[in-house]
């Protein structure tokens, strides 16, 4: 019979430190959210590629849970995640977040999906606090038309999709409507520069594969009648553009045979 010890072992010594730092963090602010999900052949295990997504978050850590709003849902109605002894839960049905230091969460899943059978999907969700206070002013956006009109400069959105596989990537830029969002995208592939360039619909050899606005408020469906303007061309020139900032203008005639005109300004994370 060995000796008795108070002390305890190292393994759970760890685990309740770690949960003493998730559930004493604060996670109140603005938080980068990017997603790289590896794409894996199920049938022989075999790596195909990885697809990028990149959104922001602002959380408002409350005594009622921890306030979860999406960058263009900010000011309206929004669910509250839930801070465990190890984990944060954005939503209890998912796999929580654990604490990398006081402003990084990490989240790591693997699924299926019905809709890309054979393939096994690695999910691998980091959010990076860029700021303690609520930051949602990353760009502008302008657009003018006979149903559609908004200017918004003080709370504006972004997020950007693009893959490993391939230099096809897309830019969403979104703001207030009514009691929704409405956002503009552009979907293109390699780099763009200063210059005008052409969609138009089913034509690939444009370097702008898609160029849309939506929107989910219902005052949007009235005007339009659907609830995008879905236009079969258009013209864009880009402005300015580096690797943290975009900007440019855009025309076009949408499905509702109204002419449309705007601008568009990002800041790309």
């Amino acid at each position: 019979i060995g000796c008795g010890s108070d002390s305890k072992p190292n393994n759970i010594a760890n685990v309740e430190q770690d949960s003493i730092e998730m559930q004493q963090t604060d996670l109140s602010g603005t938080w980068l959210l990017i997603a790289e999900t590896e794409v894996i052949k199920e049938s022989t295990n075999e790596y195909i590629r990885t697809n990028y997504y990149q959104d922001y978050y602002v959380f408002e850590d409350t005594s009622s849970g921890v306030k979860v709003e999406y960058c263009a849902d900010v000011g309206g109605w929004a669910p509250y995640g839930v801070k465990t002894m190890q984990h944060f839960y954005i939503n209890v049905n998912d796999e929580g977040f654990t604490l990398g230091d006081e402003n990084t969460l990490q989240q790591t899943v693997e699924y299926t999906d019905e809709y890309s059978p054979g393939f096994l999907f690695k999910k691998h969700t980091t959010l990076r606090r860029i700021s303690p206070v609520q930051v949602i002013d990353f760009g502008s956006f302008d657009i003018a038309g006979t149903n559609v009109n908004v200017s918004e400069s003080e709370h504006v959105c972004v997020a950007r999709y693009w893959s490993s596989l391939g230099t096809t990537q897309s830019l969403h830029v979104a703001v207030p409507y009514g009691e929704g969002v409405l956002e503009f995208s552009i979907q293109y592939y390699d780099d763009l520069v200063v210059g005008v360039y052409e969609f138009e619909e089913y034509n690939d050899n444009n370097q702008i594969l898609d160029v849309n606005v939506h929107s989910n408020d219902d005052q949007f469906w009235d005007l339009v009648g659907s609830n995008i303007l879905a236009p079969e061309s258009a013209t864009i020139e880009i402005l300015s553009i580096n690797t943290n900032f975009i900007s440019g203008v855009f025309s076009f005639v949408g499905q509702d045979a109204q002419e449309y005109s705007g601008s568009f300004s990002a800041e790309l994370p």
